[in-house]
């Protein structure tokens, strides 16, 4: 009913058209759709005044007479608007829209109303794009601050007597308000405060609250940082979503007033840099939080990244998290996925501060990683191409609940550390100057910083770390600065579940050389993608004029480049110098490191500093298995872009010729690129990939998928195609446990085709095969009954095609589209699961003849949707006998013999070598399916 209504109530900008620019369109509905609202609650068995309008100032008068305080309509511009449509001759018309429309508390409840004038708002801030993030936070994100707020209190709250009192510094249109009423809905009493700038946005806010039925009359106008409308005042729960990367120099004075005036005012802490005011509005928060003598308070702030770290050791940012963290203010950080918010891709964050912290937590701070819990938004509003459902926002919310308990586990997503491990200490190490004549004092060209956590000894790290190399240094006492911050790698777990090592246990970080000879080599960033030796670079000497300073050595085996963009150098490279970051493996392999530098994670860790402690997974890097295979994948990255290149060069590079010449090989390379095009879809298909790729009992379903045009053809074919990949697996599966039985079948496997071969068979075949342990026959198996596996991406397909086949009779195409919709996604990532069956082909060996060293099998092959058989010649180990059906790993030479489990045979009827797999077994009789539903019978041994 909301969706509706917010409909019909929108639909009345129709009339606007042409007369109002479509970012105006707000400031006209909103408030006809308030004012008729009010009406409705104040006299709703009285006309209308928006019922036969004469005038603007007839009307207007009206207006006057039912609103009590004509603020909100003021803030705007409401008697403007009103002339404006007067002046154009729709103000009737437009008035008489919202007059048909009952509003009425028994017609629309609060909590409808509210969501309905959410949805206009929402509208509203569609239509351009620096309304969408001035005036809202988005609802998915304003959701999930309110679970990281409130969750934790769930108990203490349902047990609450008073009303709870929520404020926002900068609240909007009332966003965070609304997501904290929907929260807590019946629990308990919410009144609200806030604050906005924007005399817009304050009053959609008010609006906002009194289509929800909540008092809005704490909801104030005014420059929060300057004017504080609520001074004097604490609050249970704070919330606030401040403007990313606002200034505040308009507003220094002030606050370097208040500033100035210590714990009397706001900013006691310190102030950060006149680009960002978050810390302000941080500081703001603790300002009006209730005392803990009184109950205390929890807060929740969302802020961009560079709050986290932003300033050394002393600086005013460094100051301000120093003032929070020590006083245990500091409770959680959630780390949120980036794109979340229009108009900007960067990473946020959400603090969560609290003055009432249990005695278990005390000292402690919960670091949170959510930024992989996000789904994808299916149209893009500017740079908004993430979205949080509700099913992610209730396991984060469970998550952050149980780390505030105390029950983390192990390798998730959240980590509980000490608050002291946030701090270190800057010491400057000096050393007097060199050579003859030198003066007394420290040598400026000497000196260097070092940061130590805070647990280490100053005078053991110099007597330790520094004199054994340079015994004349010294540490002088008054550099020595204490600094806060929170680095993304601090919390970024990794969800492997594995031993990590800081990237700095594992490479050698090369410093730079003290005088390259202007002979070298010089490697830049254009140079690290093309060459591939040192005879494709230029000579330091002869490049553009430079600084030698900062240019280190490097050679084959180097990781070289920066945040981003690594690679390793052929072991053949040669020596060469770069102004890049050079990375020497001493432990692990270096394919494995840079690949893992690469992802995008890492190069969002490793942009911010700090490179040496970028979290590396021990195993992956020793595991000489994952540097091969990230070998072939480099290769192949190389192949692809050859091909590419070759299939669509630049057209002026050879001008040979006339122009008309020059046209026609233009159009020759447009076709060739639209046929590059189409022949590359599939790779981004997973639907296609198996079309082509997979082998044949799947392929050709996910032809049939792929061209069913009806709803019915399409979902049947959906379930059809999740089938095939479990018939195809448990093939496989059986084909391993009849090979380890010395290639018979045993009663118990017998037992489960008594009635007929079924989805619940095949993935019971699946399941029995990994549940005996690893399986070296076709290791991909080791994985598939893991969490979201696919053999529990399987179930979830044969629970829906058996509640499927339950649905009789027609139906409705609305039905039938909600099935595809759920259906699909389950079937596709399952397709992507298993994509390691492309390598797997089911082969009919006509011959197998010894070469010397290996066998050569010669056959045909069945390969993707395509009916017919390939012919085929491979090399493997060991002998196999001819006239069987095999499965061949195109990874390996190995094979596995598909017998007694599935046969070939030339069928009479179609004239067509067909594929038969077991279907059933009746005394000892087993029968034996095609995928054209033919059927052979054999006798088992």
């Amino acid at each position: 009913m909301t969706v509706e209504l917010t409909s019909l109530l929108w639909s009345a900008a129709d009339l606007l058209r042409g007369d109002f620019k479509q970012s105006e369109y707000y400031r006209v509905l909103l408030p006809f759709a308030f004012l008729r609202r009010l009406e409705c609650l104040a006299r709703p068995r009285q006309p209308s005044i928006l019922g036969g309008v004469e005038g603007a100032d007839p009307f207007l008068a009206d207006v006057m007479d039912l609103v009590d305080d004509m603020a909100v309509f003021r803030s705007l511009e409401f008697e403007q608007v009103v002339q404006r449509l007067a002046d154009v001759r729709i103000l009737s018309d437009f008035a008489a829209r919202f007059a048909a429309i009952d509003l009425t508390r028994a017609a629309v409840p609060d909590e409808d109303m509210g969501a309905v004038f959410t949805g206009l708002v929402r509208h509203s801030t569609d239509l351009f794009t620096h309304m969408a993030g001035e005036f809202s936070t988005p609802p998915d994100v304003a959701a999930l601050v309110a679970g990281v707020l409130f969750a934790p209190d769930a108990e203490r709250l349902s047990r609450r007597v008073a009303r709870v009192r929520l404020y926002d510094p900068v609240c909007g249109t009332g966003g965070t308000f609304t997501a904290a009423s929907d929260f807590l809905g019946g629990v308990t009493g919410l009144d609200v405060f806030g604050q906005d700038i924007n005399a817009h946005s304050y009053a959609l806010s008010r609006m906002n609250l009194a289509m929800r039925g909540i008092d809005a009359g704490g909801v104030l106008l005014g420059d929060t940082l300057t004017d504080d409308r609520h001074a004097g005042e604490t609050f249970d729960y704070l919330v606030a979503h401040p403007p990313f990367g606002m200034d505040w120099a308009r507003a220094a004075k002030q606050i370097r007033l208040e500033a100035a005036q210590g714990a009397a005012g706001r900013f006691c802490a310190g102030l950060p840099g006149v680009s960002d005011s978050s810390l302000l509005f941080l500081q703001h928060l603790v300002a009006h939080m209730r005392p803990a003598e009184q109950g205390g308070s929890r807060a929740a702030v969302v802020l961009a990244s560079r709050p986290l770290f932003e300033g050394a050791a002393g600086s005013g940012e460094s100051e301000i998290r120093r003032w929070v963290i020590e006083r245990d203010l500091l409770e959680t950080v959630v780390a949120l996925p980036d794109q979340l918010f229009p108009n900007t891709g960067i990473g946020t964050y959400v603090w969560i501060l609290s003055n009432r912290k249990e005695s278990p937590r005390h000292g402690n701070v919960v670091l949170l990683d959510c930024r992989q819990r996000f789904a994808i938004t299916r149209g893009k509003l500017d740079q908004k191409r993430k979205y949080i459902t509700h099913e992610q926002t209730a396991y984060i919310t469970g998550i952050y609940r149980a780390a505030v308990d105390g029950r983390t586990p192990s390798g998730g997503p959240a980590i509980v550390i000490p608050a002291v491990n946030l701090g270190y200490r800057r010491v400057t190490v000096d050393r007097p100057p060199r050579g003859d004549g030198a003066q007394s004092g420290a040598d400026p060209h000497l000196r260097t910083v070092h940061e130590l956590p805070l647990n280490r000894d100053v005078d053991l790290f110099l007597a330790e770390e520094i004199r054994p190399r340079t015994p004349d240094a010294w540490i002088d006492p008054d550099t020595i600065k204490i600094g806060y911050e929170i680095r993304p790698y601090h919390f970024f777990a990794i969800p492997l579940g594995v031993e990590n090592v800081p990237l700095g246990g594992v490479v050698d970080f090369v410093s730079p050389a003290r005088r390259p000879d202007p002979d070298s080599p010089l490697l830049t960033v254009q140079h690290l993608g093309a060459a591939s030796s040192v005879t494709d670079l230029p000579r330091l000497g002869d490049s553009q004029p430079q600084s030698s300073a900062g240019l280190r050595p490097c050679a084959g085996g180097d990781i070289v480049g920066r945040p981003g963009l690594w690679r390793v150098l052929p072991a053949a490279f040669g020596d060469a110098v770069t102004p890049l970051t050079v990375l020497r493996p001493v432990k692990g392999a270096a394919r494995a490191i840079q690949e893992w530098l690469d992802s995008a994670q890492n190069a969002d860790v490793a942009a911010h500093g700090r490179l040496r402690d970028v979290p590396v997974p021990l195993p992956l890097i020793d595991d000489p298995q994952v540097d091969d295979w990230l070998d072939d994948l480099q290769q192949t990255r190389a192949d692809l872009a050859r091909v590419v290149s070759t299939l669509m060069p630049n057209v002026f590079d050879d001008l040979r010729g006339d122009f008309p010449q020059l046209l026609r090989n233009l159009a020759a390379t447009t076709s060739r690129a639209r046929l590059a095009s189409e022949l590359v879809q599939p790779l981004s298909d997973p639907v296609w990939s198996a079309e082509w790729a997979y082998p044949f009992p799947i392929a050709t379903l996910a032809r049939q998928y792929r061209i069913a045009t009806s709803l019915p053809q399409r979902k049947e074919a959906l379930l059809k195609l999740g089938e095939s990949i479990a018939r195809t697996m448990g093939v496989l599966a059986l084909a391993v446990l009849a090979e380890r039985n010395a290639g018979v079948l045993s009663g118990r496997l017998r037992a489960r085709f008594s009635r007929g071969a079924t989805f619940g068979t095949w993935t019971a075949l699946i399941r029995d095969l990994v549940q005996q342990g690893p399986v070296p026959e076709l290791s991909e198996f080791d994985v598939v009954l893991g969490a979201d596996g696919p053999h529990e991406l399987l179930l979830r397909i044969q629970r829906a095609r058996n509640s499927s086949g339950h649905a009789y009779g027609v139906r409705a195409a609305h039905e039938l589209e909600e099935e595809i919709a759920g259906i699909e996604p389950v079937v596709v990532s399952t397709l992507e699961s298993v994509s390691w069956l492309a390598q797997m082909q089911f082969d009919l060996v006509d011959r197998c003849e010894y070469t010397g060293s290996a066998f050569r099998l010669i056959g045909r092959r069945l390969r993707g949707s395509h009916p017919e058989w390939e012919p085929f010649e491979r090399l493997v180990s060991e002998a196999v006998a001819p006239n069987q059906v095999y499965v061949n790993n195109l990874a390996s030479t190995r094979t596995i013999r598909l017998a007694p489990v599935a046969k070939t045979r030339l069928c009479l009827d179609c004239r067509q070598w067909e594929l038969f797999v077991l279907n059933d077994i009746h005394d000892d009789v087993a029968t034996f399916r095609s995928g054209r539903d033919h059927e052979i019978e054999q006798a088992l041994i």
